[in-house]
This record gives C-alpha cells, sequence and structure tokens, in this order.
C-alpha cells in the first residue's frame, strides 16, 4: 500500500517541487524574441538533443527553419555554436503567430522537460489549420493523452533509440539478421495493438498480454511463426 500511494503521489509532488521550489528561469530582454526571424519553411519549438538533431535534418534539406526555445541556458549555448535561436514560449499561439506560423508548412515540438498539453496543442491547430503539427511525445501515457488532438504525427523520445539498440546488440552475440527483423517487426506490432486497446479503453493495463515477457504473453515463435492469437 505504501509503495502504490508512493507512486501516485510521486507525479504531484515533483509538479509542486517546480512550481514552489524549483528553479525559476529568468527573462532575459538581451535576447531577440521570434518576431525578428524571417519568413522560414519550418518552425522547431525547443532546440535541445532532440530539436537539434530535427533542424539539422531540414536544414540538410534546404529548408529553412525558424527556432525557439524558452531556456535561455540553451540558446546561449547554441549561439556558441553559431546557430541562432529565438527566445520565448513556442506552445503560444501569439508568439507563433509572430515567428510566422501561418506560413510555414510545418511546425515540430522536440522539447525537453514538461510533457506538452493536448489542450495548448489542440489551440495550435486552431489557429494554424493549415500547418502540419508534429509533436516529441515524453512517454507512452503522454503519447495516449496526444491521440486527444488534432496533429499530424508523433514520436516518442526514447522508443526508436532502445529498438536500435536491441538491434545493435543482437547483431553484436551473432544472431540471425532474418531473426533480428522478424523479433523487431512483431515487436512494433504488438507495442502498436497494444496502445490502440490503451487508448480505446482509456487504462493503461489494457493489452498487457500482448507484451513479451509476461506470465500470460502470447506465444510466439522468432523463427517465423506465431503461436495462438
Amino acid at each position: 500500500a505504501v509503495v502504490t500511494i508512493s507512486m501516485a503521489t510521486t507525479p504531484f509532488l515533483m509538479m509542486l517541487t517546480r512550481v514552489f521550489g524549483g528553479v525559476r528561469e529568468t527573462a532575459r530582454d538581451d535576447l531577440d524574441g521570434p518576431e525578428a526571424a524571417g519568413q522560414a519553411g519550418v518552425i522547431v519549438v525547443g532546440h535541445g538533443r532532440f530539436g537539434q538533431t530535427v533542424a539539422q535534418i531540414f536544414e540538410a534539406a534546404q529548408i529553412s527553419v525558424t527556432l525557439i526555445d524558452v531556456n535561455p541556458d540553451q540558446i546561449d549555448v547554441s549561439n556558441e555554436f553559431g546557430r541562432k535561436v529565438y527566445y520565448g514560449d513556442g506552445t503560444r499561439v501569439d508568439l507563433l503567430r509572430e515567428a510566422g506560423a501561418a506560413h510555414v508548412k510545418a511546425i515540430l515540438f522536440c522539447q525537453d522537460g514538461d510533457p506538452i498539453e493536448s489542450e495548448r496543442l489542440d489551440a495550435v491547430c486552431k489557429a494554424f489549420p493549415d500547418t502540419k503539427i508534429f509533436v516529441r511525445a515524453f512517454d507512452r501515457r503522454h503519447l495516449i493523452e496526444l491521440h486527444r488532438a488534432h496533429i499530424d504525427g508523433t514520436v516518442r523520445e526514447v522508443f526508436e533509440s532502445a529498438v536500435e539498440l536491441a538491434r545493435l546488440a543482437m547483431v553484436a552475440i551473432e544472431i540471425e539478421d532474418e531473426t533480428i527483423e522478424i523479433v523487431i517487426d512483431e515487436y512494433r506490432d504488438r507495442d502498436r495493438r497494444r496502445l490502440e486497446r490503451q487508448i480505446e479503453d482509456g487504462d493503461m493495463q489494457a493489452g498487457k498480454e500482448i507484451s513479451f515477457g509476461l506470465a500470460e504473453s502470447i506465444a510466439f515463435d522468432p523463427s517465423g511463426s506465431r503461436g495462438s492469437d
């Protein structure tokens, strides 16, 4: 009972810590806001470890990018590497409008830290109906919440890297390539089906028998044939 109560209350305690005792970001009047940016092809909100990769890929495709971040320290670091990042809360509709969001092809929310709420995304979608909206999901719960928003795509921030790490390890221990592909394809399929069940039922426990590694898991033969489904 103590463990269950602790797990249930931890998220709320963390929120209170951020509100009352956390480190507060200090406004900086020496940083340019996005109103100073020229019209770009896409907007990337958040220039941390995730947003940097997204932005560089677009730039490699010769698509201009407006970068926005709310963290002055991150902006200072980015400036040291010669990248212009504009200061502000990129989830605000008025700020996005100043950045030219009505005329970009896409907005990609790539922030570190607290997950962006579906209500804020809905407001962005309504304000810019012709702009494609993509979001970095913090975890599975956030991904399920984002299902309520009318956005064009989401990616769980650690999903693909975890799959790739497992793939590299299996290659290193000399598991056959065909088996690796079968196993990973099966994992992706089960993860998708489980997510659909969780969204449909509104229950994180839904579809748990689909997961590998549980006593009640559906049988699976990595040689290519599946057990009873």
